[in-house]
């Protein structure tokens, strides 16, 4: 069996969110445990 890891993802962080056209969103954590997301139009 293969295990994976999970990355936490801390304050600040950018991380990057699949789209199931192909695409990507991105998100980003902040303090009052809100996130922001950004999508980008190709």
């Amino acid at each position: 069996m293969t295990s994976t890891k999970r990355k936490r993802i801390k304050l600040g962080d950018v991380y990057v969110i699949p789209l199931p056209d192909g695409g990507f969103a991105f998100g980003r954590r902040f303090k009052d445990a809100s996130i922001a997301i950004y999508l980008l139009n190709r």
